[in-house]
């Protein structure tokens, strides 16, 4: 059923949308109303009218006041929803996806406007990104119940906030926080002393990787594991204390006086995420100008064969000819007059400047000439809806339509083995894969130690001070100055924030006297061992000889997961709003009030005293449907010691129970959280964010064959998919993605060549004369060939050309060197969405009864080639120190890494199959004598470990007890996207001026740039090449004036920027690139508009004309007469004597969507 915009109560309608109503100011006469008018009081929150992306805030003086865009998709196409004339700036930023009826902003009467109401505009077919890009529509005729979150494949309803996009994390980061690079991890996880990825020293399968106190100390204390995405935590279990199974035999089979107890943690989190790889915007316009020309070729392959051999008419005016000249369009050369009758020999498939030409033979005349027949879209050339040539009926080419396959077979949907979600949108596919975190620490881990001794910290100060008045009390307290402490005196503190006090600038000490007194007059009043309270410091005046004493850090707390379920403790948001959009908190005596907003007990501020508590699993998620935003509720208590304040009323009594909103960072702080569930598993469903805290590493201690205890911290994490068809589209790239993270791919076979680079040309000697070189020649042949496929990023190989000036790889595999020529067609480049060419495949076992036991020979044929690698003593079995030292060889690494493992998950109840196989492992060693005893006595304690680690069938989000897995480094390494490999528009022009070192030095500054300033690089892009007229050239200057380089520098600009216009033309363009950042960094300063909130025409007018930011489309810039209307008269797109904002932003969009065909 259609659903139209309506915003519910208190808003009524007001003016529709119209295209002629009479300007209700007076002022500008008959004009559009582009959208429909719902008055409302002052700061009524504007509800959203579907779930979507904001992608620009603004203020025009005249028109909107304050407006916000959304961006919306609806069945593939992009859909911009407005609000506008909001009282304050919407508190949302740009980027922030919203959800439906939640509140982008406050009812007012800002920008041209009669009074408070919400003006809505609904804008259909425009560009991304672009707010004002499309075409006004009806709202009360648009149905908005196709519209979805652009980056939302599904149906709408599903919850937002869940699917990744780039965002990911390694699950451990260095003791300072900094990220690990994959490499770095590869050569720590190396050097580990087991649990490496796909198999276990037992053979036993193992589908993750264990990082350890070995190599990864901090994420003991200081630093936590991490969520690797974006995703919900739907399963996990806490423990309070370690688990333990006890050792009560010994190595030689004797019963042990005392059992050992074996400690290790069952603590895990289980994270579900949704990843969404789609379709970027520039390959969307890429795909749709190819889209558009092969139409356009197919109505110019048309019009040729139904004219070709015929004759057409001019029509009208006299129409210019041209000679023909080897074949091709030559000089103008005269005009037919209309009337004139025209053999068509034959109409050119190929565009010529902005037409397709015909070569044709006036009637009775042999001599030929080319004329213009259609323009650059394919159709018979017009005037004014006037054809220029009277044309047989049938040469009038019909739309085109697609070919026949194309009506049953889409290149871009995945295989019938991809699963029907990609079916529904071929721009984009959503897959699910599940990220788990096992042995995290016991929450023992997160307390004080029992018996632990607060240390004691006491200091001896010598007073170097004459009469230095001391106290009995603080004189903070009270108290009062009872005499002077000898000069020399010695005194003893402890040293904590009970005895260090700051007054103003005074710091006092309390203090026990060593040595020396206080006297009054010539009475002592306190003595050796008596207690008083000394200034040690005046301002800058110092009364001890000892450097002044500094309190001590306390102990660095624990992160605490915000996953655990259980009490909270919060206070109250600074950015907590009530009703009338004031700051503050607002309680209530029930969830019924809350929900209706009435019955208002008081509104807290945020002040630090207003503390509460609420337990975790009972908040509840209210979905309004009158127009207000979804909430958190939950019942609250005040925090012990709590003292309330209170943003506006009189101080009220707070009730030992109420309620409020509790979304984190919007109404509350979340201070502490104290669980109350251990060592169970619990089912949930809470956001998480890449990189937020999920504990630390669990102790994990276990017996060795010789009866000792190894001891360790440890944290397993593994990457698995359950479902095969997002297993496919890993694989197999069904979207043909093209954008990402690029490689080159050189299959086995290819040949690696000496090619050495000759030196720069030598200087001058002595004498004058340059010293003789020779240039080696290439070697003629392959110094060594590959023997298996490799791929190679190329952001990090070396580029080198030859004195031909041919471009050469520098590869190192397999222990070689050497080089693999660069040409246009090879070697072969592959992107981030192709694993299947970058080395990734499943394998599994063919037996289908596998145990978790790896049987080699069931294995396929690569896994047993490599296997053998592996093992170097060829017993036909892996070790730890095999695979430790194949994993510290890249290529081996490279391999086994990017093995998906299909096999059974080893958190499974069902552990028959396993105790089969721990039977054989664990006994086979001591099947002789007493020793069989311990061999058995360890089997019962690892079946017992093995059965308190299981989860699987409790938690229930996989179908199956095997699923697929990667190793968790490798994943994230490929699977996240890496911004400096972003094709840019236009960069063929770059790279066809400056060559491919400097033009990727250009790229990657140039996304640098946009990541800094939150501004799309495209936009940049399109911006310097309507400035250097599409050269790139960092020294072009306008001849009209002082402007110079990229973006036109003027001189008065450049000074204010710390250089010249000389320096900036002879500096070279990636040194200049930082001039550009900064000019727009202090342009955003200047004109009070953040970088992040500019859209395309904002990032051009901030270098043609900053002011216009501000100001609304339709402002008249410059007008015939002024010299700067003289100089940029090309902007004056209908000739009408001004330049508005509108012909601005319409000429940038044109160079912006020109730029994707030169995109690279």
């Amino acid at each position: 059923m259609a659903t139209y915009y309506n915003p519910g109560t208190p808003f009524r309608r007001g003016s529709r949308f119209s295209v002629a109503r009479n300007d209700p100011l007076g002022t500008r006469g008959v004009r559009p109303h582009k959208g429909d008018d719902w008055p409302a009081p002052a700061g009524t929150p504007i509800p959203a009218a579907a779930d979507g992306e904001v992608i620009h805030l603004g203020f025009d003086r005249n028109g909107y006041g304050n407006y916000i865009v959304l961006e919306h998709h609806n069945n593939g196409s992009i859909v911009h929803t407005l609000y506008a004339h909001m009282q304050t700036r919407s508190p949302l930023a740009k980027g922030t996806h919203v959800t439906k009826n939640s509140s982008v902003g406050p009812v007012g009467t800002t920008g041209g406007s009669t009074g408070n109401h919400l003006h809505f505009e609904i804008r259909t077919g425009g560009t991304a990104g672009a707010p004002l890009s499309g075409t006004p529509v009806d709202p009360a005729t648009y149905d908005i119940s196709g519209l979805i979150d652009p980056n939302n494949t599904g149906n709408g309803n599903e919850k937002k906030n869940t699917a990744i996009n780039s965002s990911l994390k390694f699950p451990v980061a260095q003791l300072d926080g900094k990220e690990y690079t994959a490499d770095e991890l590869y050569g720590l996880l190396a050097d580990e002393d087991s649990g490496y990825y796909l198999l276990s020293a037992n053979r036993l399968w193992h589908g993750g990787v264990h990082f350890t106190n070995k190599k990864f100390p901090q994420c003991v204390n200081d630093v936590p594991i991490r969520a690797i995405a974006d995703g919900k935590v739907v399963a996990y279990r806490l423990n309070d204390v370690h688990e333990y199974v006890e050792q009560t035999i010994s190595v030689t089979g004797e019963t042990l006086a005392e059992p050992i107890k074996h400690r290790y943690s069952t603590g895990f989190c289980l994270i579900k995420h949704e990843y969404e790889i789609k379709k970027s915007e520039a390959q969307k316009v890429q795909e749709a100008e190819a889209k558009k020309q092969q139409e356009v070729q197919q109505r110019v392959q048309q019009t040729a064969s139904q004219l070709n051999g015929q004759q057409i008419t001019i029509k009208g005016g006299s129409r210019n000819r041209y000679s023909v000249t080897d074949g091709k369009v030559g000089a103008n050369n005269d005009k037919y007059a209309g009337g004139t009758r025209l053999n068509i020999i034959n109409v050119s498939e190929t565009l010529h400047g902005d037409y397709y030409y015909a070569k044709v033979q006036q009637e009775n005349i042999t001599e030929e000439f080319f004329i213009a027949l259609l323009d650059k879209e394919g159709n018979p050339l017009k005037s004014g809806g006037n054809p220029f040539f009277d044309m047989p009926q049938a040469a009038t080419p019909n739309t085109p339509t697609q070919p026949a396959t194309a009506q049953t077979t889409n290149n871009n949907q995945p295989s019938n083995t991809d699963g029907d979600k990609a079916k529904k949108n071929t721009d984009s596919y959503k897959l699910t894969f599940y990220s788990l975190y096992m042995h995290l620490s016991a929450y023992e881990d997160y307390l004080p130690k029992k018996g632990e001794k607060k240390q004691v910290q006491k200091q001896i100060f010598t007073i170097k001070a004459t009469n230095l008045n001391v106290r009995e009390k603080f004189r903070g307290e009270g108290g009062q100055a009872i005499g002077y402490i000898s000069d020399g005196a010695t005194i003893e503190a402890e040293i904590n924030a009970d005895t260090l006090k700051t007054t103003g600038n005074i710091t006092d000490l309390k203090a026990t006297i060593k040595s020396g007194s206080v006297t009054k007059g010539s009475t002592t009043v306190k003595q050796v061992g008596d207690v008083i309270w000394v200034p040690i410091r005046s301002g800058n005046n110092r009364y001890i000889v000892e450097a002044l004493p500094q309190l001590p850090t306390p102990p660095k707390e624990k992160t605490r997961p915000n996953y655990w379920q259980g009490t909270v403790t919060a206070g109250v948001s600074p950015a907590s709003k009530d009703q009338q959009n004031a700051s503050g908190l607002e309680i209530y005596a029930s969830k019924a009030d809350l929900e209706k907003r009435v019955n208002r007990i008081a509104v807290l501020n945020a002040n630090a005293s207003n503390k509460f508590t609420y337990e975790s699993d009972k908040v509840e998620l209210i979905q309004s449907t009158d127009g207000k935003p979804s909430v958190l509720l939950a019942e609250c208590k005040p925090a012990a010691g709590a003292q309330f304040s209170y943003a506006k009323g009189e101080p009220v009594a707070i009730p030992s129970v109420f309620w409020t909103t509790v979304d984190t960072g919007k109404s509350i702080i979340i201070e502490k959280l104290e669980p109350k569930q251990f060592n169970s598993v619990i089912k949930c469903d809470i956001d998480i964010k890449a990189g937020d805290a999920l504990g630390y590493m669990g102790l994990y201690e276990t017996p060795t064959q010789t009866g000792e205890q190894k001891s360790k911290r440890q944290v397993h994490v593994e990457v698995f998919i359950s479902d095969e068809k997002d297993v496919n589209v890993l694989l197999n790239n069904p979207l043909k993605l093209t954008d990402g993270k690029q490689y080159i791919r050189l299959p086995k076979g290819t040949g690696l060549f000496d090619k050495p680079i000759p030196q720069s040309p030598a200087t001058a000697n002595a004498t004058g004369t340059q010293p003789a070189t020779t240039t080696p020649q290439a070697s003629p042949a392959a110094s060594y060939t590959l023997t298996r496929d490799h791929v190679f990023a190329i952001d990090k190989l070396t580029l080198e050309k030859d004195p031909d000036g041919k471009e050469w790889y520098v590869i190192a595999a397999e222990k070689h060197s050497g080089r693999v020529q660069k040409t246009a067609t090879s070697p072969e480049v592959v992107n981030q969405y192709e694993w299947t060419k970058l080395g990734f495949q499943v394998v599994k076992e063919t037996n289908s009864n596998s145990d978790g036991y790896l049987d080699l020979d069931k294995m396929p044929q690569i896994f047993k080639d490599i296997h053998t690698q592996i093992d170097t003593n060829k017993d036909g079995k892996i070790d730890e120190s095999e695979l430790q030292t194949a994993l510290k060889d890249s290529d081996l690494r490279d391999q086994w890494c990017k093995f998906i493992a299909y096999h059974p998950t080893e958190w499974r109840v069902d552990t028959s199959s396993l105790i089969a196989c721990f039977t054989k492992i664990l006994i086979s060693p001591f099947i002789t004598g007493v020793r069989l005893l311990f061999g058995q006595s360890l089997l019962d304690q690892e079946t017992k470990r093995m059965l308190k680690l299981s989860f699987w069938e409790k938690v229930g989000h996989a179908n199956s007890t095997e699923v697929y897995h990667f190793h968790p480094v490798t994943f994230v390494e490929y699977i996240s996207t890496t911004s400096t490999d972003m094709k840019l528009i236009w960069m063929k022009r770059v790279i066809k001026r400056y060559g491919n070192t400097v033009a990727e030095q250009f790229r990657s500054r140039i996304i640098k740039m946009g990541k800094d300033l939150q501004i799309d690089p495209n936009f940049i892009m399109a911006c310097m090449a309507l400035e250097t007229v599409k050269t790139f050239d960092s020294a072009i200057k306008n001849p009209g004036s002082t402007a110079t380089g990229l973006i036109q520098f003027m001189r008065g600009t450049a000074i204010a920027l710390g250089t010249t216009t000389q320096a900036l033309a002879t500096m070279g363009v990636i040194a200049q690139l930082e001039y550009v950042e900064k000019y727009f960094v202090m342009t955003a300063k200047n004109v009070g508009v953040p970088t992040k909130d500019w859209v395309l025409e904002d990032v051009y007018c901030a270098i043609f004309t900053p002011s216009l930011i501000k100001q609304n489309l339709d402002y008249i810039a410059y007008s015939r007469g002024s010299e700067a209307y003289e100089k940029n008269q090309g902007h004056d797109r209908n000739k009408d004597g001004n330049i508005t904002k509108r012909e601005i932003a319409q000429n940038i969009q044109i160079y912006y969507r020109e730029g994707f065909k030169e995109i690279a």
